[in-house]
C-alpha cells in the first residue's frame, strides 16, 4: 500500500506541476514576503487543483496574527464579464444584478497601478475585454464553541451574493506561505518594501 501511496504522489507532483509553483511560490514569497496558493477539489474531474494567487488580490483580516487567527479571508480578481454573466453556478436573479463592466484592472490601486507602468496597458478597459472584480469571500463562522467556513460570491453591483454555502469545513481553501516573518503579523517586508508595503494592500 505504502508503494501505491508513493507512485500517487509522485503523480500529484507532475501533474499538479508542483515543482514549478513552488519555484513561483518562493519566489513570490521573497518579493512581496508572502506566497499564496488557493488548493480545491474539482467535483467534476474528482481531483484536487492547485492555483498560484497574486497577493495584492488577496484580504485578509488585518487584526489577524496568524493565518489561523484569520476571521475571513477575501480574493479579489478580475474576470471575464460573459464567463460571469454565464456560469451556471451562480444565481440567476443574482447575474441580473450585474449589469456594465468595471474599468478598474484590479481592486487594489497598487496593483493597477503596477499593470498600467509595466505592462504599458490602458487605465480604463474596452469592450473587447470586458470584466468584472469578482469578490470570492471565505468566513469563519463560530456556533456553539465551533467554527465552519461560508463562502460567498458577489461584485460590487450584486445586492445579493452570487453564490452561497455553508460548508462543513475548518479550514480556508487558501495556504499562505511566509517567507519573512515578523512577530505576530502575517506580512513580513520582502523585497517589495523598497517599491511598496504589502502590507498596506490591506
Amino acid at each position: 500500500q505504502a508503494r501505491y501511496t508513493g507512485m500517487f504522489l509522485d503523480y500529484l507532483h507532475d501533474h499538479l506541476r508542483l515543482k514549478h509553483k513552488i519555484k513561483e511560490t518562493i519566489t513570490q514569497g521573497l518579493i512581496t514576503s508572502v506566497g499564496i496558493w488557493r488548493v480545491l477539489y474539482d467535483e467534476q474531474r474528482k481531483e484536487v487543483r492547485i492555483y498560484l494567487v497574486d497577493p495584492f488580490d488577496l484580504y485578509i483580516d488585518p487584526y489577524a496574527e496568524t493565518p489561523d487567527d484569520a476571521e475571513y479571508m477575501i480574493m479579489a480578481a478580475r474576470k471575464p464579464l460573459s464567463w460571469v454573466l454565464n456560469n451556471p453556478d451562480y444565481d440567476i436573479e443574482a447575474r441580473q444584478q450585474i449589469v456594465s463592466p468595471e474599468a478598474r484592472l484590479a481592486y487594489s490601486e497598487y496593483k493597477q497601478f503596477m499593470i498600467q507602468a509595466v505592462k504599458n496597458m490602458a487605465q480604463y478597459q474596452t469592450d473587447r475585454n470586458a470584466t468584472v472584480i469578482l469578490f470570492d469571500g471565505e468566513f469563519r463562522i463560530w456556533k456553539e464553541g465551533k467554527s465552519y467556513i461560508r463562502r460567498a460570491t458577489w461584485t460590487d453591483q450584486n445586492t445579493d451574493p452570487l453564490y452561497y454555502e455553508d460548508t462543513e469545513e475548518e479550514d480556508y481553501t487558501f495556504a499562505i506561505y511566509q517567507a519573512d516573518i515578523n512577530p505576530k503579523e502575517i506580512y513580513g517586508e520582502g523585497w517589495m518594501k523598497h517599491v511598496m508595503p504589502i502590507n498596506r494592500v490591506i
